[in-house]
């Protein structure tokens, strides 16, 4: 439950940038960019690196020091 609710807590921040920075003109293209930027490509990122460890990994201790690898990654 903790791996797959972390994802969450993570693209939120990038929901709101994207909702904020979203200029009235162009705004299907931009949109869509900012979109593919700060919406698709970190839930990708997150629930790969989250379904990896539950597949390859049973120990608890693994799975936190891989997800706090992979939440300072994305916050860089």
């Amino acid at each position: 439950m903790f791996i797959i609710i972390i994802p969450f807590i993570i693209i939120i921040p990038f929901i709101i940038i994207n909702i904020i920075f979203t200029p009235f003109v162009n705004i299907i293209i931009v949109t869509y960019i900012k979109t593919l930027i700060f919406f698709i490509i970190p839930f990708c990122i997150c629930y790969i690196i989250s379904i990896i460890p539950l597949i390859y990994f049973h120990n608890i201790f693994i799975l936190f020091i891989i997800l706090i690898i992979h939440t300072t990654i994305i916050i860089i």
